[in-house]
């Protein structure tokens, strides 16, 4: 059977007196006294380290490095790797990409409407009355008409006899300007003498943009004489202005 000589760090064949493998550290071997038995692989290590590695002036054998932590892996203290390690890579390898995925998200600038232009004339619709008073001595005989007053122009509806919800649908063009107040006046037309007023109301017309549209509901003498609907429409500076349709 085969013989080793251990000398220094390095394991020889005692026939051939070359270094042996690394592996064959702690294997069977040959005592003196012709048994077999295992070296202690710790305590052998352990005195290995300890000589100097020239004392037998053959090839450097392992690093004292390698054989500590050789040492280590036997008796179970080697440092385990850390798991989260390659997470952590990953994470850093992922670049500007992986950051902004971490970045909280900016809501986006809400975008302002440009809002259209004021518009400066406007389309006064006359539409329907309701529950409007009987001046008459008959039931239903209210022949019921509108006029509209504004800086100096007036406007004058249809007359609708003999009803107390009539409709219209009169309209009338005129420019406006800022703070002009709508003067609208309700009759009642009698043919022998003048005419009833049932009632009047001032009303402001505020900014329109070009096609935006507003309802006016409008109550003479706190309702007691009826109401009247307005439509206000903004409309362009060159539509037609002045006149009834």
């Amino acid at each position: 059977m085969l013989k080793y000589r251990y000398c220094a760090t390095n394991v020889v064949h005692q026939e051939t007196g070359r270094p042996s493998t690394a592996h064959s550290v702690g294997k069977l071997v040959r005592g003196a006294d012709g048994g077999c038995r295992r070296r202690p692989v710790l305590a052998l290590l352990a005195a290995l380290v300890a000589l100097p590695t020239a004392a037998c002036g053959e090839t450097p054998g392992p690093s004292s490095e390698a054989i500590n932590a050789y040492v280590q892996r036997e008796a179970g203290t080697a440092p385990t790797l850390d798991n989260s390690a390659p997470t952590v890579m990953a994470a850093s390898a992922g670049g500007s990409d992986a950051a902004n995925a971490l970045e909280p998200a900016v809501p986006p600038t809400p975008q302002t409407v440009p809002r259209a232009p004021v518009a400066r004339r406007v389309q006064v619709t006359v539409e329907r009355g309701v529950d409007l008073y009987d001046s008459d001595t008959g039931p239903g005989e209210t022949d019921a008409y509108v006029v509209l007053d504004y800086e100096g122009h007036r406007f004058e509806s249809s007359v609708v006899e003999g009803e107390l919800n009539p409709v219209w649908g009169d309209s009338f063009v005129f420019d406006v300007r800022p703070g002009g107040v709508l003067t609208v006046s309700l009759l009642d037309e009698d043919t022998l003498a003048s005419d009833d007023k049932l009632g009047i109301v001032s009303q402001p017309i505020e900014p329109l943009s070009i096609g935006e549209s507003q309802e006016l509901w409008l109550s003479f003498r706190g309702g007691e004489m009826g109401k009247v609907l307005l439509t206000v429409t903004g409309i362009r500076r060159d539509a037609p202005g002045d006149r009834r349709r």
